[in-house]
């Protein structure tokens, strides 16, 4: 992604959330990644595919280093408090459960992750 100063810091707290929504199941399909591609595309994101991968290169970096629960924790706390209003909060939720759905199986873990943010 564009460094933190040139981009919206919701974009940023949402693609962090959507990464956890696809690896908290241990895996990383390629239909989430799509999925994740296709959301910030949507919502006109300035990211391009090499920004994309250095994000997630970083997400898991993090995640391995610090483990994922603590990425997990931090993650929804900055997509709630960038989240503020109804509209946001609406998109957002919209869009980790479009994540949870893209390898057709929706996993427990996704599903008590996105829980947390509700």
């Amino acid at each position: 992604m564009p460094p933190t100063s040139t981009i919206d810091p919701r974009i940023s707290a949402l693609f962090e959330a959507l990464c956890c929504v696809m690896a908290v199941d241990g895996k990383i399909s390629t239909s989430e990644r799509k999925v994740i591609t296709e959301i910030l595309t949507k919502i006109k994101a300035p990211v391009t595919d090499q920004q994309f991968e250095a994000s997630l290169a970083g997400f898991i970096a993090r995640a391995k280093s610090g483990g994922i629960s603590s990425v997990l924790e931090a993650s929804i706390e900055r997509l709630k408090a960038s989240s503020r209003n109804p509209g946001d909060r609406r998109v957002f939720l919209q869009s980790l459960l479009m994540v949870a759905n893209a390898d057709g199986n929706v996993e427990r873990r996704e599903e008590d992750l996105i829980s947390r943010y509700r």
